[in-house]
């Protein structure tokens, strides 16, 4: 099939930039999808604001700044086009008459870039809509009325730099021996590290945090500054390391010898890619019970419920996560870590959501 990923936010980056530097969420899941259907043999362009336009990892990457990329697009007649951007206009206008159009997002139902669905004349646009969650399909249909014919799901999977990272049971659990055991933190800063940092000295196990998160994901929009107390919060507390976002490869590795994801969530998660990663990785995830995190764990994962007004949140999360600090290098822990990581490495790799999107095409232009 011809295939085309539009992204109309202005972002500079292309197929092999997840590779190279850190990149949000649904950006890099464009990039591994594009790569893994063009290795399927599929003939796929990846059209953003790239500055090195060019075929990158099987994908031909277009320029939607120069008139050589927007005439490719507008010259070709792609059996489909999937778009990041919820408006269907601009991305019309960017293509031939015809052409079955699909929105993906794993934006929440409440988050101002899909307000536009609000709009009969906006949902009536898209041909589809593709989700990530059934938890965030839910949610689409309670607020903007979307009948569930009209959307999918289609999950999100672990980057590459994931996969196999370890032989057998015997592998992971010497990758994982450190003393004090090490805890990680991988999200955005907005998403739950204020509660974690507050709550970490009162750990009563030893153990350290290493903390992979800043606005490094976000290539335009938000700064720094408005975290520079958290993150210094975070270095003025003892056994807190604050290391910042990471490329996919370096944070893969960094995650190898990390015992527990601890992921106070206070973010509704559509589909979480950091706690998929996590698990790859041989983390225990010990984390809220919000959004899609159930849905995305599959029950490897110990979940807190907020309760209603999160007042006695913190005490309930330190019980959960001292528990699974006790039994998480046993060899019954380590078993349940062998079985996650393999759970995610059969089920959550891009090649396989490559096949499962491959055969919604054929379903909706057929």
């Amino acid at each position: 099939m011809r295939l085309c990923f539009i992204d109309l936010m202005p972002w500079d980056y292309d197929a092999d930039t997840p590779y190279e530097r850190p990149l949000g969420g649904m950006q890099s899941a464009a990039c591994h999808l594009t790569a893994a259907l063009a290795a399927a043999g599929h003939e796929v362009a990846l059209a953003t604001h790239t500055t090195r336009s060019g075929r990158r990892r099987g994908v031909e990457c277009l320029s939607l700044d120069g008139r050589e990329g927007v005439e490719r697009l507008r010259g070709t007649r792609w059996d489909a086009v999937v778009s990041l951007t919820a408006i269907p206009g601009a991305v019309r206008d960017l293509m031939p008459a015809g052409v079955p159009a699909f929105l993906w997002t794993g934006h929440a139902e409440d988050q101002p870039a899909v307000q536009c669905l609000g709009d009969p004349a906006v949902r009536d646009g898209w041909d589809g809509v593709v989700l990530v969650s059934e938890w965030q399909r839910g949610r689409y249909g309670e607020r903007f009325g979307l009948a569930g014919e009209r959307t999918a799901v289609m999950r999100n999977a672990i980057a590459p730099a994931f996969e196999n990272l370890f032989a057998d049971a015997d592998a992971l659990a010497r990758a994982k021996m450190s003393d004090p055991l090490l805890l990680a933190y991988t999200s955005t800063p907005f998403r739950g590290l204020d509660l974690l940092t507050g709550m970490f000295p009162l750990i009563p196990r030893p153990c350290r945090l290493q903390v992979f998160s800043d606005m490094g994901t976000y290539l335009t929009g938000p700064s720094d500054s408005q975290f520079q107390a958290l993150y210094d919060q975070c270095r003025s507390t003892p056994g807190i390391e604050h290391v910042g976002t990471l490329p996919q490869p370096d944070l893969a590795e960094a995650l190898r010898a990390a015992s527990i994801l601890a992921y106070p969530c206070t973010f509704p998660e559509t589909g979480c890619i950091a706690a998929l990663e996590a698990m790859a990785a041989g983390c225990a995830v010990v984390a809220s019970d919000l959004g899609a995190l159930a849905e995305t764990t599959a029950g490897h994962a110990l979940l807190v419920d907020p309760g209603e007004d999160w007042s006695s949140f913190g005490a309930r999360y330190l019980t959960a996560l001292d528990l699974v600090m006790a039994s998480v290098l046993s060899p019954p822990g380590i078993e349940r870590l062998w079985r996650q990581v393999r759970f995610v490495n059969e089920t959550a790799t891009w090649r396989t959501r490559a096949g499962e999107w491959a055969g919604f095409f054929k379903q909706r232009t057929d």
